[in-house]
């Protein structure tokens, strides 16, 4: 059984259609779970719970998993798993949670998070106690400012601000995901920076893959209908 787990585990085109609950089930008697696989699904299970969701959603669940704790190899292999998935993640700054490593992480205490332009590439500010750092929008790596007075706010984008709000869409989300802006448009494809208390990410929707979502996404694949909504607290 336990072999068989792993290769469940090592495999999302397997893992996303397997069972979620007994997979749970059977990495809960492991005092701390090895490997790739296993570190990807119980990191994403932390970060978004246990929802019973599409394989499609769980699949953006493990892609920012993988994301978030460096898997970025095993992050491409649930993309190209996954080709039906609501959104995908670009970048993710992320504090993991129980004891995943960060790669890398903010510690969620900053004051100011903007969008801003150093000559022609885009950054993203991030201040706290310690002062300020700049990650590329683009990739997330950490950037370097030589004239900080130089930088000035990012423009918005028009059919960025047109774009459906994330959080509004049927998707389940952690409830500080609220406050998801919506900041650049490119060829059908909008990117969305996410604000939390664990970290700063770039997550990137399609037009294509979200109007194919609202027309599938209110049963699971055996036909119990649900709706999928972010998990608003009350």
């Amino acid at each position: 059984m336990i072999g068989d787990l792993d290769a469940v585990l090592a495999d999302p085109v397997r893992l996303l259609s397997g069972d979620r609950s007994a997979l749970r089930n059977l990495l809960s008697h492991d005092d701390r779970a090895c490997g790739v696989g296993p570190e990807v699904f119980l990191q994403a299970e932390a970060i978004f719970g246990g929802a019973d969701v599409t394989p499609a959603e769980f699949a953006s669940w493990l892609h920012f998993a993988a994301k978030a704790i460096g898997h970025d190899a095993y992050a491409a292999r649930i993309a190209g798993a996954g080709p039906g998935m609501p959104w995908r993640t670009v970048w993710a700054w992320w504090r993991p949670a129980h004891w995943f490593l960060a790669h890398p992480s903010l510690n969620g205490d900053y004051f100011r998070v903007r969008r801003c332009v150093d000559g022609d590439r885009e950054l993203v500010e991030v201040t706290d106690q310690r002062g300020r750092l700049w990650l590329d929008a683009e990739t997330g790596h950490r950037a370097t400012v030589v004239d900080e007075a130089a930088l000035t706010d990012a423009p918005a984008a028009t059919q960025a601000a047109e774009a459906p709000a994330l959080y509004d869409l049927d998707l389940f989300l952690p409830e500080e995901w609220q406050g998801v802006v919506a900041f650049v448009t490119n060829g059908g494809r909008t990117r969305h920076l996410v604000e939390s208390v664990h970290g700063i990410a770039v997550v990137e929707t399609d037009a294509d893959a979200l109007r194919n979502w609202r027309s599938t996404a209110t049963a699971t694949p055996a036909g119990t209908p649900v709706r999928w909504r972010a998990a608003r607290k009350t």
